[in-house]
């Protein structure tokens, strides 16, 4: 499984004194629960089966629960399985750092919503993904939600104390509207300069970021949605053989980058 198959090359990697490092991503997704329990199993679910055993060497005492219920149910949940001698590789090695991807904060309800939502639905039965009648959304269904990443990181560092931290995706996903031959991207503009002032301010809470990442460079396929919204700084024209060209977003960007973040 993936799980091991990323601890497997931390010993002989340690064993040969470099100066590199090797840490894993997992998606960040901070969960708010209608009722407390939802959340907490959400919270298991997408985070701790995981990273508890990369950075504090053991699993979870949630994970050891759910490693004894039935396959189907560890097939819902996503638990990771593991064999005799396991438990012994994840205790001799560590990650250095980790890396997270966040796009979204998610509410979660031990009832079912009232209203289909898109994309995930849950796990049938334990917890339930609903609509947040408080929030902003995207056309994709995706809440906009700024200071998850603020809290997401704190919750990282409250759990794993100063590992370093990468956030290695952070985007929207829009169509972008061209106006005058100009691909005017100011979503795109907003959602990046909301979630640097979250970064800044986990950053200000002792927070170990050594750095950000935006999803993406340039307009791509997604595995979900192929062609239909886009993410990038720079805009693929499929109806002109693919050229080229760079967004408001990108002159934006360009400039955060060379005032080191003062001009956002």
């Amino acid at each position: 499984m993936s799980l091991l198959r990323m601890h497997s090359p931390l010993r002989p990697f340690a064993v040969c004194k470099s100066t590199g490092e090797i840490g894993f991503v997992n998606v960040l997704q901070p969960p708010l629960s209608a009722d407390s329990e939802p959340g907490r199993q959400n919270g298991q679910r997408s985070g701790r089966c995981y990273s508890h055993p990369l950075v504090l060497r053991s699993r979870s005492e949630r994970t050891l629960s759910l490693t004894n219920c039935s396959r189907k149910s560890q097939a819902l949940w996503g638990v990771p399985r593991f064999a005799p001698g396991d438990d012994e590789l994840l205790r001799k090695n560590r990650c250095d750092f980790i890396g997270l991807n966040y796009y979204r904060r998610e509410t979660v309800s031990a009832q079912p919503p009232a209203e289909k939502v898109s994309g995930e639905q849950g796990v049938e039965g334990l917890f339930y993904f609903v609509r947040n009648p408080e929030s902003t959304y995207t056309e994709w269904g995706w809440e906009i939600w700024p200071q998850g990443l603020t809290d997401g990181i704190m919750m990282i560092k409250d759990r794993y104390g100063d590992i370093p931290i990468y956030i290695t995706e952070n985007g929207l996903g829009a169509v972008d509207p061209i106006i005058d031959g100009e691909v005017v991207d100011d979503p795109r503009i907003d959602f990046l300069r909301m979630h640097i002032d979250a970064l800044e301010n986990a950053i200000a809470l002792g927070a170990d970021v050594r750095g950000y990442y935006p999803w993406s460079f340039i307009d791509l396929l997604s595995w979900l949605n192929g062609y239909k919204k886009q993410y990038g700084f720079v805009y693929v024209d499929h109806q002109k053989n693919l050229a080229r060209q760079r967004k408001k977003s990108f002159f934006w960007y360009q400039d955060v980058i060379a005032s080191r973040g003062e001009n956002r």
